[in-house]
């Protein structure tokens, strides 16, 4: 009866040392390395996901413009014109919203990469509109523009372009740019870069650009 006593608590005693191990948890060394690792991963993982959110707003609003100057093209293999009215280019792509840019670079604008501002440039002469400026707004604060001129532009003598758009002074063929709208409000219309031939490249440019 002694010798079962004795050993019973033999047996308490060892099992104690390894229950208290098991209660004590993590130091606080430890939980500041598993801190340290969230931290690390987090570093990583956040502008890779905000860098990736941002291409897919900025692809959103090309693959609008690419739409939208598919339906001008379009318009003008058929009529020799661009459209100069919104229902002309919405009849011939329903799915993006279009609005007519005024020359007073406010009325018709886009504040977002489905709504579309589009301006009919002429290229020889006046009337023609034989070029249009599509601009479209990213959800990213940057405004994607596309832009195409049938022929190459022919202005008189004398005469810089036939109605005073910087964009007449192009070649013939199909442009793009990209710039960071500031302020607040954001938008961007198409009459604003059409004055602007400096503005344009061959593509669109692979990344934002620097404000």
């Amino acid at each position: 009866m002694f010798s079962s006593g004795a050993d019973d608590r033999m047996q308490r005693r060892a099992v104690l040392p390894g229950r208290r191990a098991a209660e004590s948890g993590f130091t606080l060394i430890e939980l500041m390395v598993v801190l340290l690792i969230i931290a690390i991963l987090l570093a990583i993982a956040i502008p890779t996901f905000l860098g990736t959110t941002s291409a897919a707003y900025d692809r959103a609003a090309q693959s609008n413009l690419n739409t939208g100057l598919n339906a001008a093209q379009g318009f003008y293999g058929i009529s020799q014109t661009f459209p100069t009215t919104v229902a002309q280019l919405h009849s011939a792509e329903p799915s993006v919203q279009f609005v007519l840019a005024g020359t007073d670079q406010v009325t018709g604008k886009s504040t977002a990469p489905n709504q579309i501002s589009f301006f009919p440039v002429d290229v020889a002469v006046a009337g023609d509109q034989a070029g249009i400026v599509m601009t479209a707004l990213s959800q990213t604060g940057y405004c994607w523009a596309i832009a195409t001129i049938e022929g190459t532009p022919t202005p008189p003598s004398g005469v810089p372009n036939p109605s005073g758009w910087a964009m007449e002074t192009l070649k013939g063929g199909t442009y793009y740019g990209v710039f960071k709208v500031a302020g607040t409000g954001q938008y961007c219309q198409a009459v604003t870069v059409a004055e602007t031939p400096t503005f344009w490249v061959s593509s669109y440019p692979p990344e934002e650009p620097q404000s």
